[in-house]
């Protein structure tokens, strides 16, 4: 994570907090007009709806004018997570424990970097998952070995 997305998410935390959302991920894209998008969910682990993401929005978009964290102007985007949410801590990981994830991992492991299975269980150190290939192996993967995670829903 960068050291203004750092930065941004030690800010918006205890604002999301007061709402009764947690903040899942601040990701800033784009060169020209960038991009600055807050990814929140509720507390409550109920479905984030349009009012808690308008709320949040002007409540961040008025603390952000005060801070002036970042450089230049750019858009603010405040989302939900999606179906396909990201997977960034502990606590995500052990909350979706019998769901099907996907995740890169850092380096090669079993001649790949790519996997995706069914999410066994998570401690505080690694996650333990079923992988989907023809023997459904059982892998174990340390957190700071994962480049990215994300629920891999089923339709």
């Amino acid at each position: 994570m960068t050291s203004v997305a750092t930065r941004l998410e030690k800010l918006l935390t205890p604002v999301l907090t007061s709402r009764g959302l947690a903040l899942v991920r601040v990701q800033i894209s784009g060169q020209h007009r960038p991009v600055l998008q807050v990814m929140i969910d509720r507390l409550d682990e109920t479905t984030v709806t349009m009012d808690d993401c308008v709320g949040a929005s002007r409540e961040i978009s008025a603390l952000l004018d005060v801070e002036d964290p970042v450089e230049g102007s750019y858009k603010l985007e405040v989302t939900s997570p999606g179906l396909d949410r990201p997977l960034m801590r502990a606590r995500d990981f052990q909350r979706f424990v019998g769901h099907d994830i996907k995740f890169q991992t850092r380096d090669i492991k079993d001649g790949r970097k790519k996997f995706s299975g069914l999410l066994e269980s998570a401690t505080e150190k690694s996650i333990q998952v079923r992988l989907k290939n023809p023997d459904f192996c059982l892998i174990e993967v340390a957190y700071d070995d994962i480049q990215q995670a994300k629920l891999a829903p089923r339709f």
